[in-house]
């Protein structure tokens, strides 16, 4: 069995969002654009842990400058 933990490194805006403000928005926008466009198009709740989930979901949440992090122990 192995483990995964994944770490997300974000800091607010004092003129702007907070981080808990991004951090909450922005994946749910994320992800909603991601089914939009196809990349997610498996039916019902998914939980995020196969691979074709995940890795579009954090690399677009990295195009928009958060710091993800994960490691499989």
């Amino acid at each position: 069995m192995q483990s995964r933990t994944s770490t997300i490194l974000e800091y607010g805006n004092p003129e702007g969002a907070s981080a808990m403000a991004r951090l909450v928005g922005m994946p749910c926008g994320v992800a909603t654009q991601l089914v939009l466009d196809g990349v997610i198009n498996k039916p019902g709740i998914l939980a995020p842990m196969s691979t074709d989930l995940v890795y579009p979901l954090i690399k677009a949440i990295e195009a928009e400058g958060v710091v993800c992090h994960e490691e499989i122990l």
